[in-house]
């Protein structure tokens, strides 16, 4: 079984750039080994895309509506599996005291906290910054 611990690479060097780039490729490879592929699943995408899907007993997709959406930066606005790769990288750099979790926009804040608690629950990041 192979265990990555990115806030232990995150504490490791002082270069932020460095850094954030390790925790990032790794992060590609975390949700490839937790999730199959580094999109994520149809929770991420939602989460990405701001679409939220209600389904009848069957699973079939009734309704579809449009939420607000929050990103940690603009670049995680490039893909759904950059997004991902970022909320990883911004919420174990944040948790290690090297980054801000949130961007100050209540509104985005609050989808960017259900990214991080996404990633917890998937054994992504440790847990969830604080607000």
């Amino acid at each position: 079984n192979r265990v990555i611990v990115l806030s232990d690479i995150a504490n490791a060097r002082k270069d932020p750039n460095f850094t954030e780039t390790i925790v990032h490729v790794l992060g590609h490879v975390r949700a490839t080994e937790k999730l199959g592929h580094t999109s994520g699943d149809s929770e991420w995408d939602g989460l990405h895309t701001g679409t939220k899907h209600t389904v009848d007993e069957k699973g079939f997709i009734i309704k579809t509506e449009k939420v607000p959406t929050g990103f940690v930066n603009n670049y995680a606005k490039k893909a759904v599996q950059e997004d991902l790769a970022e909320t990883i990288t911004i919420g174990t750099m944040a948790l290690a005291g090297k980054a801000n979790a949130y961007t100050g926009d209540p509104t985005a804040d609050a989808v960017i906290q259900k990214k991080y608690e996404y990633l917890k629950k998937h054994g992504l990041v440790k847990a969830v910054p604080p607000r």
